[in-house]
């Protein structure tokens, strides 16, 4: 997507937009029928992409707690690092797969355009 799709959605950043993991679910929806490469792929990333999310939330949430029952240092503040990076920056990686997603589905469909053509 480019940088007026973005307006399109009122100005809010990608990241603002809590839709953006029903955007990527709706076109692994949508891709049925289609290369079935791309389908496998979209699972795949999805897959990958929401564990990462998973493990990182579990993980700084266990660190939380740790750290709310007086725990040394040493054991909450690893969970919490770790866990609180992998969840923000699946998070953060989520609307760049959504618009690469889509760029790849745009140039798939102009080289079919212009494979008709021809």
């Amino acid at each position: 997507m480019s940088a007026g799709a973005d307006q399109d959605r009122g100005g809010k950043s990608s990241v603002e937009n809590p839709r953006a993991v029903t955007d990527i679910v709706q076109v692994f929806n949508e891709s049925k029928g289609q290369d079935p490469r791309t389908r496998r792929y979209l699972a795949l990333v999805l897959g990958l992409l929401g564990g990462m999310i998973a493990v990182g939330g579990s993980l700084a949430l266990v660190g939380a707690a740790a750290a709310s029952i007086s725990q040394p240092r040493y054991v909450w503040y690893p969970l919490l690092v770790i866990g609180g990076a992998s969840g923000v920056i699946g998070l953060v990686i989520l609307p760049v797969l959504r618009r690469r997603f889509a760029a790849d589905e745009l140039r798939r469909i102009d080289a079919l355009d212009a494979g008709s053509r021809s």
